[in-house]
């Protein structure tokens, strides 16, 4: 039986449920400043990613990339779109 799939999955959903509070206290605390620590983070697990031989880890902490999008909906937000 392979899990890899529902445990990659579940690991996704927890990353959600992480960074979405730390996003939004973040856009709270320093408004649109904040965007580069999203940046930062993105690139970082995007450069870890590729150096994990693991597959299942490799795909988990390549789900976290999205996180460096989510300044844009700083930008976006701030500039009534």
């Amino acid at each position: 039986m392979n899990i890899n799939g529902i445990i990659v999955g579940a690991a996704v959903f927890l990353i959600i449920g992480i960074c979405h509070p730390i996003v939004i206290k973040l856009e709270y605390y320093y408004g649109k400043q904040s965007w580069w620590v999203m940046a930062l983070a993105g690139a970082f697990f995007a450069g870890i990613s590729l150096f994990v031989h693991n597959l299942v880890l490799s795909t988990i902490l390549g789900s976290a990339v999205p996180v460096s999008g989510a300044f844009t909906k700083l930008f976006a937000r701030r500039n009534g779109s």
